[in-house]
């Protein structure tokens, strides 16, 4: 059996479409937005089953309907980021902006909550502490106390072996089997 649920948060009012073939009253969702909001507001959610269904194009169906008629994607008020089919996430470009504002609220209370935890402490370093930082920066020259060479990636170069890429410094030996460039694949590849 399958099931078509809308899960609704009962402090922030946050919505969730989602499908599942387990108990869809336990299953928590697993969209990457709504998981989020779970961890960061708890799981105080209450379940509203919409359709159960016997074949997995049935609740496909259903899914693209509600996303629809919902407009999931694109509201506000909904963690979706692309309509509910079953089998995970497909790119959106609506979606965009949905991640870029969530993230800048996780942000912005991440960082307050770090403010409020920090007030009133006071910083202090051991002259052992302040010694290893300062021969860290001077080694590997961070660029902020003067160092010789404050950008690391200086005179190096991309090489591959048409597996794995790597960095090489102008005095390293090229490995055997690796020629210059860069390889790009999926999760490096620029857009």
């Amino acid at each position: 059996m399958y099931y078509l649920y809308l899960k609704t948060h009962n402090k922030t009012g946050l919505n969730y479409l989602g499908q599942t073939k387990t108990n869809p009253y336990t299953y928590k969702g697993s969209g990457t937005l709504w998981s989020e909001h779970l961890i960061a507001h708890g799981n105080d959610v209450a379940t509203l089953v919409l359709h159960e269904c016997e074949t997995k194009a049935e609740i496909k169906d259903l899914g693209i309907f509600y996303s629809n008629l919902f407009d999931v994607v694109s509201s506000d008020t909904f963690a979706n980021l692309c309509p509910e089919k079953g089998g995970g996430s497909i790119y959106y470009p609506e979606r965009n902006d949905k991640v870029s504002a969530s993230l800048k609220t996780y942000w912005q209370q991440n960082k307050e909550k770090r403010s409020e935890q920090n007030k009133g402490r006071t910083w202090t370093l051991s002259e052992e502490q302040k010694r290893g930082f300062s021969e860290r920066t001077k080694k590997h020259g961070y660029g902020f106390s003067g160092a010789a060479n404050p950008n690391l990636c200086a005179g190096t170069k991309w090489y591959n072996n048409g597996i794995v890429n790597k960095r090489l410094g102008p005095n390293d030996n090229i490995p055997e089997g690796f020629v210059k460039g860069r390889l790009f694949t999926p999760w490096n590849k620029k857009t």
